[in-house]
This record gives C-alpha cells, sequence and structure tokens, in this order.
C-alpha cells in the first residue's frame, strides 16, 4: 500500500483496529470512540503520549514490546454504547477511570499544533493533564 501511495501520490485512508499496521503505515492517526474523533495526532506522538484516556486504554490493551509473554492484556471494562443510548456527555465516561461530574457535558475536540483531543482532562484546553 505505501509504495501505491508514493507512486500514484495520493493519500490513504485506512479503518483498522490493529494498532501495529498503524504503527507501521500511517503518518497522522485519529483514533475514534463511538463515531467520534477523540484523539488525531502525528502517528509516532500518538503512540509516544495518548493523551485521550481512551486511547491510552487501547494502548495497555496491545501486544508489545516491553511485555512480559504470558501477561495479561489489560481490558477496557464495560461496554460501547449503542447509538440510541448515547449521553450528552462524553460517550467513554461510563468507562473511563477518569471520569468525572465535567462528564457531563460533551468534550470539544481541542487542537494544539498537529494533535487534537476531546477530553476534559487531556491537559490541551488549559484544564487537568490526563
Amino acid at each position: 500500500m505505501r509504495d501505491l501511495q508514493v507512486e500514484l501520490g495520493t493519500g490513504i485512508v485506512l479503518v483498522t483496529h490493529d494498532l501495529g499496521v498503524v504503527a507501521e503505515i500511517a503518518d497522522h492517526v485519529a483514533v475514534m470512540y463511538a463515531g467520534r474523533v477523540v484523539e488525531a495526532a502525528p502517528v509516532d506522538d500518538l503512540f509516544e503520549n495518548p493523551r485521550h484516556p481512551y486511547t491510552r486504554a487501547l494502548m495497555a490493551s496491545r501486544i508489545g514490546f516491553g511485555r512480559q509473554p504470558g501477561t495479561p492484556l489489560d481490558a477496557i471494562g464495560g461496554t460501547v454504547p449503542a447509538p440510541s443510548a448515547r449521553s450528552a456527555g462524553c460517550n467513554f465516561a461510563p468507562r473511563c477511570t477518569m471520569a468525572s461530574d465535567k462528564c457531563a457535558s460533551d468534550p470539544q475536540l481541542i487542537r494544539h499544533g498537529p494533535r487534537a483531543v476531546a477530553c476534559h482532562f487531556s491537559g490541551l484546553d488549559g484544564g487537568d493533564a490526563a
């Protein structure tokens, strides 16, 4: 795919749950939860310093360097809400270890340079850092 992209001078939109593929192929990544972008960043920045709690949870649930063989992967508790059951606030709040009363209001996607995060605790809006 990368060779074809270079040959044709085009972009590629790849939708995947495989973070290994993302790390190998992508230049920029957008992490989505319940149909919304919750974090977007250059791929190296995202893997080195995830700012959204969902992105951090995804990173903790992957097989990768530094994980001892046989060590259980972290799991994200709960389930993704059905489209008809989504609240007005942060959709990840019911599963988030950082959730607070702030999360009842919808976090906006805040841009800071090439990164954007939709979390009240990202630290990008002058608030608490996740």
